[in-house]
């Protein structure tokens, strides 16, 4: 399920105009993030994120959703 939220996720991001590609380099960022009070809900209840970097930087949705951000920003 979390793989296919990040999916839809990054069609959004690429049809509110953002890069979908920067969501992976989030989910890696998140996944170094060491241990922080903070984030302990979210960190126990969601995928690591080096693997969800890879899973979401490899998925098929990427491609399409990248085409969508390019006309996008052609079109502005």
């Amino acid at each position: 399920m979390e793989t296919e939220a990040d999916e839809i996720g990054a069609m959004l991001m690429a049809l509110a105009a953002y890069d979908p590609y920067e969501a992976p380099k989030l989910y890696k960022k998140l996944g170094e993030i060491k241990r922080h009070p903070i984030l302990d809900d979210y960190l126990s209840s969601h995928p690591y994120g080096q693997k969800r970097a890879e899973i979401l930087a490899n998925s098929p949705i990427m491609i399409e959703a990248y085409a969508v951000y390019r006309e996008l920003k052609r079109r502005s």
